[in-house]
């Protein structure tokens, strides 16, 4: 019979307590700089996009410079081969696509809205993860669970880098989490109740966001994102990123990085507290 040696996890957070995650890439701070540059772009992106789709002068522009060398192309296959021919057959193409690019890359800006919002969707997830992984680092003492053990072969297997396995497999626990439980996590685990953070959420955009999220990637039916909504969630899930990296810095000491010395006018805590 293989022989199971199961250890508290609260030996080894205790031991490792002071070594504090010994890997390079272990967060020191809530990088919100980054996640929230990504936002931006996803949304600039999307507004320079459909204002695109939806002008027809540059969508003829569009046309006609795609169009220029079809005539020069074909000129051998022409009845009349001349530049008058040539003409023609531009003369005909060109207005022929023009109809149908401005007719139907309108028409596709509910695919794009989409898009934008399953983008967005990702990169506030990713934003999720980054701040717990950066609250187990600053404070061991939440990956003391008593539902969780470790075998004998695992810790030998991990013994330099113990810690790095524990917030590893603590990150695949969350990652797991749909959005409702997300939230508890984060209100349960690592205190962040303030009504600062959520209580801007009247209508409940947490979970219509996932709702939706889950509706245009697992339904076989066509999910319309309008405008209004979509430039809701982008707004909503901006603040909300800023006021969970903010309340860590001033309510638990957890620095955040934004644009130069903004973070220096927000409260932080001292000593680092849950």
């Amino acid at each position: 019979m293989t022989q199971r040696v199961v250890w508290d996890l609260q030996v080894w957070v205790t031991i490792y307590h002071d070594v504090r995650y010994v890997v390079t890439r272990a967060p020191s701070e809530i990088d919100f700089l980054v996640f929230y540059l990504k936002i931006v772009r996803t949304s600039s992106f999307y507004t320079y996009a459909s204002t695109t789709m939806t002008n027809r002068h540059a969508l003829g522009e569009y046309v006609a410079h795609q169009v220029t060398e079809l005539p020069k192309d074909a000129a051998p296959l022409l009845k009349n081969q001349s530049a008058e021919g040539r003409d023609r057959l531009h003369e005909l193409v060109l207005e022929t696509m023009k109809d149908w690019v401005q007719t139907s890359v309108p028409s596709h800006l509910s695919t794009l809205r989409s898009q934008t919002f399953v983008s967005a969707f990702s990169i506030f997830e990713g934003f999720l993860r980054h701040l717990v992984e950066t609250y187990l680092v600053q404070f061991p003492q939440l990956l003391m669970r008593d539902d969780v053990t470790l075998k004998y072969h695992t810790i030998v297997d991990h013994a330099t880098d113990i810690m790095a396995y524990l917030i590893t497999r603590e990150l695949e626990r969350f990652d797991r989490k749909d959005w409702r439980h997300k939230k508890k996590y984060l209100v349960g685990q690592l205190k962040l109740n303030e009504q600062g953070i959520w209580g801007s959420d009247k209508d409940n955009l947490w979970e219509q966001i996932e709702t939706t999220r889950h509706r245009i990637i697992h339904s076989d039916q066509p999910t319309d994102v309008t405008d209004d909504f979509l430039t809701r969630c982008l707004e909503y899930l901006e603040g909300t990123m800023f006021a969970l990296a903010a309340h860590s810095q001033a309510e638990h000491g957890v620095p955040f990085r934004f644009f130069a010395e903004s973070t220096d006018v927000i409260a932080r805590k001292d000593p680092p507290t849950l």
